[in-house]
């Protein structure tokens, strides 16, 4: 592609609650996007805006893929009973961390690092997070929701790095 040709992904704000977004897509996408307007238009009886459109996609896959609110329909479910798990010897392995842990720590965190910043206000990543423990298991830590926050990587790296 010819970078004079690319479009520059920009938004910026036209009125206090609205916002132009530009963006460049494929003719594939494009196709994609209409055949969605046409689903949605068939769906509400009237003809939809693009807008309408991505709200509703939008809406659609976070509902699914959000692991915060994925956390909480899974923690609004009634408690099956869990097997135990056999007790592991020395050698074998550390098992991942259960699915109904991190669960509960996605929702009490609400899918954000948690590190505080020096002027007191809580990091706003959401992307590339890890959950870290603050008793690590070396030293007698648990996999226990009280023992586990979430990071983003640079501030997992940053609690490690203080570590050492």
């Amino acid at each position: 592609m010819n970078p004079k040709e690319a479009v520059r992904e920009s938004t910026n704000y036209v009125q206090p609650n609205r916002i132009k977004l530009v963006c460049g897509i494929s003719e594939e996408l494009m196709k994609e996007i209409e055949r969605g307007k046409d689903l949605l238009s068939q769906k509400t009886g009237r003809p939809c805006s693009l807008e309408e459109t991505i709200k509703e996609v939008f809406a659609f896959y976070l509902s699914r893929k959000d692991p915060v609110k994925r956390a909480e329909r899974v923690l609004a479910k009634p408690k099956k009973l869990a097997l135990r798990r056999e007790p592991r010897t020395e050698s074998q392995r550390r098992p991942k961390i259960r699915a109904g842990v991190k669960h509960v720590v996605v929702a009490r965190d609400q899918g954000r690092c948690t590190h505080i910043n020096p002027d007191g206000k809580r990091c706003e990543q959401r992307r590339w997070l890890d959950l870290h423990h603050a008793v690590p298991v070396a030293d007698g830590g648990t996999d226990a929701p009280t023992n586990l926050t979430t990071l983003c990587h640079h501030h997992h790296a940053f609690q490690h790095e203080l570590k050492l």
